[in-house]
């Protein structure tokens, strides 16, 4: 349920016709008798179900309805601050992951963001937690976003319960109201014809209208006029109806007709069905309608009596109907005294079921409207005596307004204490920080020693390795006499040749699978690199979290505790002053918890930082290691080749010498061939043998050119690995010098504005960074003049396999020669 209020409502109408409530529906109109006493009549029905109760729960109700209220507020205004907080763990968390280009969080299944999986490994290769661990981010997020559902939820549970309160107050209004009920107001005038069906029953004996007065029929005056015709008709036999006779027809039938109008208007008002018509014909005179006008007249007063007679039985069935109404209106009366009787005034015996008259039926509501007036005078004496104590609880709780400042004081000292703390555990971590600058010192000189065995064991190494030259330098020498006794075997080169180029490709494939392998530690520790930015990403916004929940913590400080005056204004203008102090200290003791736990969170912090300095110390250590390692055995290569290169030129030149022997001797024996068999079978004897020794020793020269071949691709192989992670070192220098620039002037929020701290130590931190900026650059600088070098160095050795190359191709060109020389004697 949403806590904030729909803008889309719609606002209460306002009606100006209607004064005496204008907040009612512009559409009513309450001149309207017929819509009144149904709406009314709708209301009257639709409360007659609803429950009724007694001031002292209608007095809870309100009471609750109010603390309610103030819960409300105060909760919302915890949903604010929590969503603030959770809003500033987001932007923490999307600055945790805006650089890798991954979201830090992943929706589950019920909705809810959850942290994918991560697993962290250190510089080394290992893994440093096993299995998979949440993000810190994510998980403070998270935890935000729990905190402001659970208060998303508690205000729509409050908001509930006062809606239902609102429910029960309200159907109580309607209840009482549709009890006390007595009708609306008989408001017709007498001209005007009621509409309602509650004001025609009303109407029915009061708007019959009497004959009272000059509006009364008078009987008399019908005889009267029959006899006064009678005589007139006995005294106009002389003269054939005289003109005072004549006058007096007339004027008889005038008053006649005008007694049968009044009489038709009557009948009109009463009831419109019994109306008689009138059948006299207009246009006669001289007392000929005389007859017909007295006939009507006689019906009409017919119809009055049929309607006097009508009238006294609705007036019978509405008086039977009010005393049934007014019987069960008393015995409502009496079960409502009955149960709110408390025992201080006597009860009111129950009216008589069997006595309906309208009489003893309001007796029996006089008293109980004496008993109802007897207890609203207990009601007030009660009230007052409530007012006397009310004003004595005030007068106590300003009396406890004392003890809440001493209160609020003590809490003061406690987080001046803290603050205190916190001041002496920053001593402590630059402590720290101390021990590990000093740790790296001596780090350094173990680096330093180490170097020096390093070059110990190389030198040792170079005396092996003159000792096994001399070993090689022997073995050549008695390669060199072996080849004199092979002359023999100089036709099977080519084929040894072919052999030797397919065991060259086979290793080529060995050394390029080597490659592949050296290839994957490369990006092996392209990853590790990556995983230090990483953590050190993840440190920063560590601190920058860390920095704006201690600022959310001070603003929350400040804004719970305002000036003395202040809350001594509050103390004389609120009542209500106890239940804010309770929630001031629950609110207080909370943010004195919260910064514990940001102190905590430092900690684990500058943890963090060293845990990463260690890493990246190890890792620059295993680098400059391999770095040695690399250099010492690119020497050893060096060396190889140079050795393996004057070999190769001196066996080249036996090699040529003998060759040209050969071939002389070869052409020799063509030239002379021998006299007997006997010679024959020695010199084939002696061919073979020549050819078998040439043979043994080709393949101890390919074996020496594949050697030198695959030490060539080493070194191109270790040239790469070694730009790599010279790449890679330089990105952690660089990353390293940054942060120690950063973390040079990084103190915590509670120190940055504590007193003392003046814009001399700013300037100094200003001036320590630029310093060391630029001993960085000098270094960096350094760096490129020694990589400059090293790729001269290279280039150099390069010129130089190319050259052995070169070689090695003309190394193989007296073949041909031999091949051509032994072709042309054959011819």
């Amino acid at each position: 349920m949403n806590a904030q209020k729909d803008p889309t409502e719609e606002m209460p109408r306002y009606n100006p016709l209607n004064s005496a409530h204008p907040r009612s529906s512009s559409l009513l109109n309450i001149q309207d008798p017929v819509a009144m006493h149904l709406l009314m009549e709708t209301a009257m029905g639709d409360s007659a179900d609803y429950e009724v109760l007694s001031y002292e729960e209608i007095e809870e109700l309100k009471k609750e309805h109010a603390l309610l209220t103030s819960r409300i507020e105060a909760t919302r205004k915890k949903f604010a601050l929590e969503s603030k907080l959770r809003d500033a763990a987001q932007s923490l968390n999307r600055l945790y992951t805006g650089k890798d280009g991954k979201g830090g969080l992943e929706m589950g299944p019920d909705g809810i963001p959850r942290s994918p999986p991560k697993t962290r490994k250190s510089f080394l290769g290992r893994k440093s937690n096993e299995g998979s661990a949440p993000s810190k981010n994510d998980d403070e997020y998270l935890a935000s976003m729990k905190k402001c559902e659970d208060l998303a939820q508690e205000i729509w549970r409050l908001e509930k319960r006062d809606q239902q309160l609102r429910q029960k107050i309200l159907e109580h209004t309607a209840g009482i109201l549709q009890m006390t009920h007595k009708g609306l107001k008989k408001n017709v005038r007498r001209e005007e014809l009621p509409r309602s069906p509650e004001s025609m029953v009303s109407y029915g004996h009061q708007s019959i209208p009497r004959f009272d007065g000059a509006d009364d029929f008078d009987d008399r005056s019908l005889y009267r006029v029959i006899d006064y015709l009678d005589d007139d008709s006995s005294r106009t036999n002389g003269l054939g109806g005289s003109l005072a006779s004549v006058k007096a027809l007339e004027e008889a039938e005038k008053r006649i007709s005008l007694l049968g109008e009044k009489l038709q208007h009557t009948l009109e008002q009463v009831d419109a069905g019994l109306v008689v018509k009138d059948s006299v014909p207009q246009g006669s005179s001289g007392g000929s309608q005389l007859p017909a006008r007295i006939d009507h007249l006689e019906k009409s007063v017919d119809a009055l009596a049929l309607a006097h007679a009508r009238a006294g039985e609705s007036n019978q069935r509405t008086i039977v109907d009010s005393e049934g109404q007014l019987q069960e209106i008393n015995t409502r009366l009496y079960d409502m005294l009955t149960v709110s009787n408390y025992g201080q005034t006597p009860a009111v015996p129950p009216p008589n079921p069997s006595n309906r008259n309208l009489r003893s039926q309001l007796s029996f509501v006089g008293l109980a409207l004496g008993q109802l007036t007897q207890r609203v005078e207990h009601f007030v004496e009660q009230k007052a005596i409530l007012t006397t104590q009310i004003q004595q609880q005030r007068e106590l709780n300003s009396k406890s307004d004392a003890q809440r400042d001493a209160q609020i004081t003590d809490l003061t000292e406690q987080l001046a204490q803290a603050k205190k703390a916190l001041t002496m555990t920053e001593q402590e971590n630059q402590t720290v920080r101390d021990q590990a600058e000093l740790l790296m010192e001596q780090l350094d000189d173990a680096r330093q020693q180490v170097t020096l065995r390093e070059q110990q064991r190389f030198m040792d190494e170079s005396k092996a390795l003159q000792a096994e030259r001399g070993v090689n330098r022997q073995a050549m020498e008695r390669l060199e006499t072996e080849l004199e006794s092979k002359q023999q075997q100089f036709t099977e080169i080519q084929a040894a040749l072919s052999a030797a180029r397919n065991d060259i490709e086979i290793r080529a494939q060995q050394h390029e699978q080597q490659l592949r392998e050296l290839s994957e530690a490369k990006e092996q520790a392209e990853i590790d690199a990556r995983r230090s930015q990483e953590e050190l990403t993840a440190l920063e916004g560590e601190v920058a979290r860390a920095q704006t929940e201690l600022t959310v913590v001070r603003a929350e400080l400040d804004g719970a505790y305002g000036t003395r005056a202040q809350r001594a204004a509050d103390v004389s203008s609120n009542p209500v002053i106890q239940r804010e102090m309770d929630e001031l200290n629950d609110k207080n003791t909370s943010l004195v918890q919260q910064l514990e736990s940001v102190q905590k969170e430092h900690e684990k912090i500058e943890a963090n930082y060293a845990e990463l300095m260690q890493e990246f110390e190890d890792l620059r250590t295993r680098h400059e290691k391999t770095q040695m390692d690399f250099t010492e055995r690119n020497t050893n290569l060096l060396q190889d080749m140079n050795t393996m290169k004057s070999q190769h030129e001196k066996v080249k030149s036996d090699l040529d010498d003998k060759t040209t022997s050969l071939i002389h001797e070869i052409e020799y024996l063509r030239a002379n061939p021998p006299a007997g068999q006997t010679n024959a079978t020695d010199l084939q004897a002696k061919v073979d043998t020549l050819q078998k020794e040439l043979k043994e020793t080709i393949e101890d020269y390919e074996l020496m050119t594949r050697a030198s071949i695959e030490f060539e691709r080493e070194r191109d192989q270790f040239e790469v690995i070694i730009d790599g992670l010279r790449e890679r070192c330089e990105n952690l220098e660089g990353q390293l010098s940054d942060e120690r620039v950063r973390w040079m002037g990084l103190k915590s929020p509670a120190t940055m504005n504590k007193e003392g701290t003046g814009p001399s130590e700013l300037t100094s931190t200003m001036v320590l960074k630029n310093e060391f900026k630029k001993m960085m650059r000098d270094t960096r600088a350094e760096n490129m003049k020694a990589l400059k070098a090293e790729k001269e160095e290279r280039r150099r050795l390069e010129a130089l396999v190319r050259n052995l190359r070169k070689e090695q191709q003309l190394l193989q060109s007296p073949e041909n020669k031999v091949d051509s020389s032994q072709s042309q004697p054959m011819q």
